[in-house]
Order: structure tokens, then C-alpha cells, then sequence
């Protein structure tokens, strides 16, 4: 990351102190700064599935995030800004390093309480709290992985001398370039930390995206631009024997009244991982979000329903995404199609097509699905067939995201 010679606001004014205003810009460039680099997350992502979708899944949890502040009023207070952020990632929290990341994010929620603006000491506590809730969300916390990167804020900040800025005179400035070397040293050892990482030759994807998140916050502080280095990460995807079939299974419980107080997080957790593993589960109010990998999703769906309603399911198949999960680089013509079953799906790949959507009459795939499909391949041109006339609206969503593609939606009907 790029270190700033002095501490800038947005309007480039020296900032003593962050107030509403400036604390709502940091969170939206933390979320653009990581939005841009989604590609080069998902081509790093190993642990726990080799599946490519950790970037996808915290770009997913950060931009409904920051989607719900950048309507917020103008006069909103700093607490009220983190609390709408954090609700909002939560409901969107997708797989298991969103889930986690949104924790952090509610971590900064607390941290803020009762601030009308932010010194650098307040930063103590906001990573400490986003540490601690981050570790909650697991049951059984893993180094070498975003977990590790939010040990290292709290560790740095609760260590960090802060008489440093009576001596510089500059506010937030030694702090700031700390942080910003506690995450690249942090990323660049998750290697040593888990050997699955140091196997595949690459950093873990969850630490990188958080990292991506406050370098971006930190940018806007300082009054940088938020946009792509020139040279990318070293991303490297490489096949894995993957063992650990069934589905990444998520569910939102809405807690019935009687239930809020009686809900035992720790008690739930020990039942879904009866069935389930990698297994994070968040008690937030009278929400519960669910995430587990299981070969019989339904358990899961059974297990919340005890509880109280089911606001949000999402199931996906995880052999199908690492079968996926293969980056194609320097085509003429990439062709992405939709596909219904292990059958069709095979014959498609036997006839040529590069990226193969599982989707269907029932059972539609999401723009974000053929996004996805369309970022791991490096073509001239991209030619998609979503054969079914409902999949067309997504399809031509998706095109828009990259205007400087060449792609072409061919209106297939059928299969």
C-alpha cells in the first residue's frame, strides 16, 4: 500500500478528528476499494473451498453495506451510520468469509457507541470489538485467515504509542501508515500459518479482501484516489483433491418473540455440526444468521425452523463450483452456458463451452453467478447462452458490468 506523507480529509483539510461525514466516505471506500478487486480475491480463495467465490461473497455482504448508508440522512450520527452498515452486511453476509466479514464490520459498530467523532485512541476499541465478534462467529477459528488479520489490528492498536502524534503533530498519521504495514505483513504470512496456502502458493483471500477494506477506508482519510494498482496480486488457482462434497447451506432465522431470549448460540452450533462443518453462526437481536457445509441441507433448514421463520435460504452446490472454478486465460471466444443437470453439463463441456452455469426452469442463476462466470475467464470475446428465456434479464445485467468486454448474449431458449 501506498503511505501518505500527511493525513488529509477528503477535501484535502488536515483532519484532527473523523466526524460523520468523513467516516461514512471511509466506509464507502472501503467498499469500493475492495469491489475493484474481486477477481484477483476469488483467484486466491483455497481455504476453506477452493470454490473462487470469496471475493464475490464479501463483495456481495460490503456493497448492500454501503448501498444502505449512501441513502442515509445527511446529519446522521457516526453510531447510527456504523449500525445501518453493520445490519445491512449482515442480511447480505454471504458464505463464510462474508459472514465473518460482517462481523468485523458490527465489531466497528460497537467500537463507535455513543462517538459523535473519532480519535485515534477510539480505534483501540473498534478493533478490539471487531476481533472478539469476528472470533465468536467461529467455532473453531483457524490462523493464517481473515481471523488472523483482525488479531493483528487489534494487537497493533492496543500496543500502539500514541503520544507519537503530540510529537508529529499530525494527527492519525503514524497510525494510519502502522496499520496499513500490519496488514501487508499479516496478509503475506497466512503462507506460514496454514500449509494449504503455502501449497497453492498464494496469500489467503479472506485476509487479502479485509486488508483491501481498510487500505480503502485509509485512502479516503487521506484524501487518495480509489483505483486498481497496475500490477495485480499474484493469483494463482490450482486444482485441490477436494474430499468435502454436499452444499455451502445459509440461512436467515427470524427469531419468534418467545425464542429471542432462549436461543442458545453454542447450544445451535453443537446440533448443525452434527451434519455440517465450517460451520458460523451469528445471534444478532432477533436475527440468526446460518452458514455450514452439509451434504443434506435440508437438516439445516429443519434445525432453524424450530426456532422461528426462514427469511432467506441459499444453497449452492460446492462440487459443482469447484468444478467451476477453473480460470481460463488468453481465449479468442470464451462460451459461458447454462446448464440442468450433470448430463447436459458434461456434454456442454465436451462441446466446447469454457464456463458451465448450473441453472435452470426452477432454478435460475443469478447475475452475480454470470459475473462470476464471466471473470474467470480472460477472452477477446464472451459469448453467453443462457437457454431459458427468464435468464435473459440476468444475463443482459451482467454484460453491463463490464463495458469494456466484448459480450454477447445469444437468446437460447431451451437446452
Amino acid at each position: 500500500a501506498v503511505v501518505s506523507t500527511q493525513s488529509t480529509g477528503t477535501k484535502g483539510v488536515l483532519m484532527n478528528k473523523i466526524n460523520s461525514k468523513l467516516f461514512k466516505d471511509m466506509l464507502i471506500g472501503g467498499a469500493n476499494n475492495l469491489s475493484i478487486r474481486v477477481e484477483e480475491i476469488n483467484n486466491l480463495n483455497v481455504f476453506p473451498v477452493p470454490d473462487g467465490d470469496t471475493g464475490t461473497n464479501m463483495n456481495i455482504t460490503i456493497q448492500s453495506a454501503k448501498k444502505a448508508i449512501s441513502s442515509i440522512d445527511a446529519n446522521s450520527s457516526i453510531e447510527e451510520i456504523a449500525s445501518v452498515f453493520s445490519r445491512s452486511s449482515l442480511l447480505a453476509a454471504s458464505g463464510n468469509s462474508g459472514v465473518i466479514f460482517s462481523q468485523f464490520l458490527k465489531g466497528i459498530s460497537v467500537g463507535v457507541q455513543g462517538k459523535k467523532e473519532l480519535v485515534e485512541q477510539d480505534f483501540v476499541k473498534i478493533f478490539s470489538e471487531a476481533k472478539d465478534l469476528a472470533y465468536k462467529a467461529v467455532k473453531n477459528p483457524v490462523e493464517g485467515t481473515i481471523l488472523t488479520l483482525t488479531k493483528s489490528l487489534a494487537e497493533h492498536a492496543k500496543t500502539h504509542d500514541f503520544k507519537k502524534v503530540k510529537k508529529s503533530k499530525i494527527p492519525f498519521k503514524a497510525f494510519f501508515a502502522e496499520v496499513l504495514d500490519v496488514v501487508k505483513a499479516t496478509v503475506a504470512n497466512t503462507p506460514n500459518l496454514l500449509p494449504v496456502l503455502k501449497e497453492a502458493d498464494v496469500v489467503d483471500s479472506g485476509a487479502f479482501g479485509l486488508g483491501l477494506f481498510i487500505e480503502g477506508m485509509i485512502k479516503v482519510f487521506k484524501g487518495e484516489k480509489i483505483e486498481a494498482p497496475k500490477e495485480k496480486m499474484n493469483t494463482a488457482v490450482i486444482k485441490h483433491n477436494f474430499e468435502e462434497v454436499g452444499f455451502c447451506s445459509e440461512i436467515i432465522i427470524r427469531l419468534a418473540d418467545n425464542d429471542i431470549e432462549k436461543f442458545k448460540k453454542e447450544k445451535f452450533e453443537k446440533a448443525v455440526d452434527k451434519f455440517g462443518s465450517s460451520t458460523v453462526v451469528v445471534h444478532d437481536e432477533e436475527l440468526v444468521k446460518v452458514h455450514t457445509h452439509t451434504k443434506i441441507p435440508g437438516k439445516l433448514l429443519d434445525a432453524g425452523q424450530k426456532f422461528g421463520d426462514l427469511i432467506k435460504i441459499k444453497i449452492n452446490n460446492m462440487q459443482e463450483q469447484v468444478d467451476n472454478n477453473d480460470i481460463v486465460d488468453n481465449l479468442d471466444k470464451a462460451i459461458i452456458a447454462v446448464s440442468s443437470g450433470r448430463g447436459i453439463t458434461k456434454k456442454f463441456k465436451e462441446l466446447g463451452a469454457h464456463q458451465v452455469i448450473d441453472g435452470g426452469q426452477t432454478a435460475n442463476p443469478s447475475t452475480q453467478d454470470l459475473i462470476t462466470a464471466i471473470e474467470n475467464i480472460k477472452a477477446n470475446e464472451y459469448f453467453i447462452f443462457p437457454n431459458n428465456k427468464n435468464i435473459f434479464m440476468a444475463a443482459k445485467q451482467a454484460k453491463k458490468d463490464f463495458k469494456d468486454k466484448k459480450i454477447h448474449i445469444i437468446e437460447t431458449k431451451t437446452m
